[in-house]
């Protein structure tokens, strides 16, 4: 398994590809910028799999043991 970068793919987006992210797992742009791309939070289990859903639209090949690892791996 390959790693990910959530940090790196954020900064990646558009502000427009952001917000769907962040809508599309309940959450805010802020809330992701402050607590989620520098690992300080990790997500909870049903926010972690709406991300993974999120995410993998504008990533197709990004598992959720990479996205999870990440996290994981911050800490």
């Amino acid at each position: 398994m390959s790693s990910f970068d959530f940090k790196s793919f954020w900064h990646s987006l558009t502000e427009e590809q952001k917000e769907d992210i962040a809508s599309k797992a309940r959450t805010t742009v802020t809330y992701i910028k402050t607590h989620l791309i520098c690992g300080r939070k990790i997500p909870s289990r049903e926010r972690m799999r709406l991300l993974h859903s999120a995410c993998s639209g504008y990533q197709s090949d990004l598992t959720l043991e990479q996205l999870v690892s990440f996290f994981y791996n911050a800490h």
